[in-house]
């Protein structure tokens, strides 16, 4: 749990960046948390479900809640709701008083300070006697208000530890379906549970006042939950993190790189990190895909405001706006954790000749434990990696690195030799098992000895090298000239 000036600090910060000027539609990201899944678990306090489509509200609850949203035979279903009554009294200090419990649920609309007015309609006098207050959720008509699309006041709270020790942590919370483990999903989904809100939205869009906690992570901004087009199965959901680019940046640097490194690296981070989302933006919408960036590797690393820290919130905020360029056009900015003493360039490691994504001398990354790494590898182990990989169809017998290739050796009779490039043994082992492609290999008995340089595909930026030069006093703009060559840092905003 993060401390109270901690969180003071954080929503200050992000005042800044999800102010109203932040919350046009051409400076939105999307970003995919979660694919393929039955269900999704979200939390929230003040949490609002609307229609994607139509503005309509489905659902709202206030304080603090749990909710499970999956698809039904009728369309989206809503169900599995709990309250944290508890945890209203261990609020951070500033906290809104309409946090707080109240005595009588049934005058809690009119007299709440605060009180969204959408959350008005369909509220009857005489109706709220005698039944739960807080534990179902207000199923509005759908005449209700229509979202409003603005970006929630992200005043932190550190869910789910911030509440009571009884309620189960989101990323501990199963389905209606696991849960019970007596009926398949296919039949959960034809028969909604007692109090479940049943709703024909296609899409889902999710708003909370501090934050909603979905996947085991604290995002910002909105959720929307829409049929993920990958999957093979109907029911199958896809979850998107809507947000503003700048608050999107503040999830990014501390989850890329060390929120404690020195302010000029976290800067240039800041820097590649925009300069990479919005050429991937422009990309992405050319050919109108679902959202924008990934939450992984796949794209940039981002895991929501549990990683925002004061340097994290500075960097972004000295370089608002700025970005890398060349010519008139944004740069690829490509960066990785060590190169082990120089870059690659674009056109060793992706095929693709780039300007500014050329071979780099780099003396500042030794201090990483990647800057040199030995790896050791069983026979056994490398044979079935090849094999399901494809690279192999039979036991390896040897394997030794030769120039450019590597020669894999094999037992079986009459079976040819394998030269593979080392970037396909590299994904056949995983990416966390042989760090770079950069490496030697040589048979040593039963065993595979690999010896190597560097951590990632080794184009664009060393983040460790961005950390050395910050320690040796360069400044972020002289960082990124260093990685990414006759490119030039321009203000857009």
């Amino acid at each position: 749990m993060r401390s109270g000036n901690t969180v003071g600090r954080i929503a200050c910060a992000m005042a800044l960046f999800v102010a109203p000027r932040w919350g046009y539609a051409e400076e939105e990201l999307r970003i995919a948390l979660v694919s393929n899944a039955l269900s999704v678990e979200v939390a929230g306090i003040q949490l609002r479900l609307f229609d994607g489509d139509t503005g309509a509200l489905i659902a709202s609850w206030s304080g603090l809640h749990e909710t499970t949203i999956r698809r039904g035979a009728r369309g989206v279903v809503v169900e599995g709701t709990h309250e944290a009554p508890e945890a209203r009294p261990e609020t951070k200090p500033g906290m809104k008083p309409e946090t707080r419990p109240e005595t009588k649920p049934e005058t809690r609309p009119e007299t709440k300070p605060g009180t969204r007015p959408e959350t008005k309609p369909g509220t009857k006098p005489g109706t709220k006697p005698g039944t739960k207050p807080s534990s179902a959720p207000e199923v509005i008509s759908a005449k209700a208000a229509p979202a409003t699309g603005a970006i929630v006041s992200p005043s932190l709270r550190s869910s789910p530890s911030s509440r009571s020790p009884s309620s189960k942590p989101l990323s501990s919370m199963r389905s209606n379906d696991d849960a019970k483990g007596s009926k398949s999903a296919e039949a959960q989904a034809e028969a909604p549970g007692p109090g479940a809100v049943v709703h024909g939205a296609r899409r889902v869009i999710v708003e909370a006042r501090d934050g909603i906690r979905v996947a085991g992570g604290l995002y910002l901004g909105r959720l929307e939950i829409v049929p993920d087009p990958d999957a093979s199965a109907r029911d199958r959901l896809l979850v998107i993190n809507r947000l503003p680019l700048e608050a999107y940046l503040l999830g990014i640097i501390g989850s890329e790189m060390n929120p404690t490194w020195p302010l000029d690296a976290l800067k240039a981070q800041a820097v590649a990190a925009r300069t990479y989302a919005m050429q991937r933006r422009m990309m992405r919408r050319a050919a109108n895909k679902t959202y924008d960036l990934e939450s992984t590797v796949l794209s940039q690393v981002y895991k929501g405001a549990d990683q925002i820290r004061p340097l994290v919130i500075q960097a972004v905020k000295e370089t608002r706006g700025e970005v890398l360029s060349y010519g008139h056009d944004l740069v690829e900015a490509l960066f990785h954790s060590t190169c082990g003493g120089h870059t690659a360039s674009s056109e060793e490691v992706f095929g693709r000749e780039i300007p500014y994504l050329v071979e780099r001398p780099c003396t500042w990354c030794r201090a990483s434990t990647r800057y040199r790494w030995h790896v050791t590898v069983p026979l056994e182990e490398l044979s079935k990696k090849l094999s399901a990989a494809r690279l192999a169809s039979a036991s390896v017998k040897n394997v030794e690195r030769d120039s450019d290739e590597i020669a894999v050796l094999v037992e079986a009779r009459g079976a040819k030799d394998r030269r593979l490039k080392p970037r396909d043994v590299r994904a056949a082992l995983g990416y966390t098992r042989l760090f770079s492609n950069r490496f030697v290999a040589e048979t040593s008995g039963r065993q595979v000895v690999f010896d190597g340089q560097g951590f990632g595909h080794g184009v664009g930026m060393c983040q460790w090298g961005a950390r050395g030069m910050a320690l040796a006093g360069y400044t972020y703009r002289e960082i990124l000239v260093q990685y990414y060559k006759g490119a030039t840092v321009k203000r857009l905003y």
